[in-house]
This record gives structure tokens, C-alpha cells and sequence, in this order.
């Protein structure tokens, strides 16, 4: 009879843990949304977006600054000899 008992139980309990239903807890943070410091780092990403561009373009100029010395002292050199 005990062992019955245990059984019974025992099945009660899957029963009871077949039929829960699973509970789900959802946390929302809200944070307060500061428009004006959004704002500004927009800005400040576009202003450093426009200085590697300007990086870029300087360097293309020294390329071409160090391109042209070198064939002015290479035509300055040949004239020099002769």
C-alpha cells in the first residue's frame, strides 16, 4: 500500500509539472534620451569622418610635392653635369 501511495504521488507530481506553464519575466530599462548630446556626437563623428579625408587628400599632395622634387632635382642634376 505505501508503494502505491509513493506511485501516486510520484504521478501526481509529473502530472502537476507537465500542466505548469513556464513563466516568462520581461526587464525593461528605460534611459532618459538626451537629443542634444546625440546631437553633438553625430557631429563630432562627422567632423572626424571629414578629417581622414583631409588626411588622405594631404598626403596625396605630398606624394605628388615629393614626385615632382625628385624629377626637378633629377632634370637639375642632368643640367648641372653637362
Amino acid at each position: 500500500m505505501a508503494k502505491l501511495t509513493i506511485l501516486a504521488a510520484a504521478l501526481i507530481a509529473l502530472l502537476a509539472l507537465a500542466q505548469a506553464t513556464p513563466t516568462t519575466i520581461t526587464t525593461t530599462v528605460e534611459e532618459e534620451e538626451n537629443p542634444g548630446q546625440q546631437q553633438r556626437c553625430r557631429e563630432q563623428i562627422q567632423r572626424q569622418q571629414n578629417l581622414h579625408h583631409c588626411q588622405m587628400h594631404l598626403q596625396e599632395q605630398a606624394r605628388g610635392y615629393a614626385r615632382s622634387s625628385n624629377s626637378t632635382s633629377a632634370s637639375a642634376a642632368s643640367s648641372w653635369r653637362t
